[in-house]
């Protein structure tokens, strides 16, 4: 992922109809691992268009991730939106 030091691997498969996206992916860092377990889990069962709408930019506020650990550093809220 862009914006990230870690490795990040992100799978995208759409349902047989192309309803629905489901995501999976994983990472060698544990904070890398927990956003793309957010996007997974938040993201899997929408249509493709739902995800298409998502303004990636704003992920963090929408979930409630700008301060704390989002905050300290900007990579962070970067790579959330590149995974995103």
């Amino acid at each position: 992922m862009p914006g990230c030091v870690s490795v990040v691997h992100m799978t995208v498969t759409l349902s047989d109809d192309q309803s629905k996206v489901w995501i999976d992916g994983t990472s060698d860092a544990r904070v890398s691992y927990g956003l793309v377990a957010l996007v997974s889990q938040g993201l899997s069962g929408a249509s493709p268009a739902e995800v298409l709408q998502i303004d990636s930019t704003s992920v963090a506020a929408a979930l409630g991730l700008k301060g704390g650990m989002m905050q300290k550093a900007s990579g962070r809220q970067n790579g959330l939106a590149n995974i995103v």
